[in-house]
């Protein structure tokens, strides 16, 4: 799932509370954060989101288009 828009939107909001259903569901999250950085880790582990277990959690910082699809094709490579 991809999420954009205008700054302040709750992109990052609504990522989390994906992230943890998905997290609930028993799904890996692969969290790619992009050039505007706005993941918190104490804000996501306060809402639930377990950011400390590999198999639930991977957070990539991207700052290229190029290297986020070059991670995920990696990632599902493995």
């Amino acid at each position: 799932i991809e999420f954009y828009g205008e700054e302040s939107a709750g992109k990052t909001a609504l990522a989390m509370r994906a992230a943890k259903a998905c997290q609930d569901a028993g799904g890996l999250v692969i969290y790619i954060n992009t050039a505007e950085q706005g993941f918190n880790p104490e804000w996501a582990n306060i809402i639930g989101v377990d950011t400390l277990t590999p198999s639930k959690w991977l957070l990539v910082n991207a700052f290229a288009l190029e290297s986020c699809f070059q991670f995920l094709e990696d990632a599902i490579m493995d």
